[in-house]
Formats: C-alpha cells, structure tokens, sequence
C-alpha cells in the first residue's frame, strides 16, 4: 500500500513546529506601580495573593525632587519578599 499522502510537506511540517512553540510560552509576570508609601504588610499581602512578583516605586517626584517616601517604600518591598525591585 502507498501511505506517502500521509507524510507532511515541509512548508506545514515547519508551520507546525512553530505553533507548537508558539503554544509553549505561557508564562505572565504582574506587579506593581506605586508613588505613594506603601507598607511590608500590603507588599507581603499582594505576593501572597500572586498580584506581585515586581514593585517600581517612585523615586523621583514629577518636579525632579526626591520623593522622601521611594527609599522606604523599596525597602518595605524587599521585606515583604518581592523579588524585582526598583525605582522610577
């Protein structure tokens, strides 16, 4: 019996493969955007939640000056277990 109309042309061979690695990558990051203090024990409740896996904290107020609340707020995020920390 001939079975070659089952073999794949390689144009379709090659579509294949890359959907199939298309369908792969699933992964989502989500954190979060803060310009006012905020507390280890919000920070600490968010990563429980899965809300953070990363915090950006002002740092710089809109009139260049620092923002006295950005270095507490960093620091507050590292406690509470953020892994990616910075600030904007």
């Amino acid at each position: 019996q001939d079975f070659s109309f089952c073999r794949f042309s390689p144009r379709l061979s090659c579509a294949m493969r890359v959907q199939a690695s298309v369908l792969t990558i699933t992964a989502a990051v989500t954190g979060v955007d803060v310009s006012q203090a905020i507390g280890e024990s919000a920070f600490s409740c968010l990563k429980g939640e899965g809300s953070a896996d990363f915090a950006i904290a002002r740092v710089y107020q809109s009139t260049g000056n620092v923002d006295p609340n950005g270095p507490q707020t960093i620091k507050n995020a590292k406690a509470a277990g953020i892994q990616y920390v910075d600030g904007y």
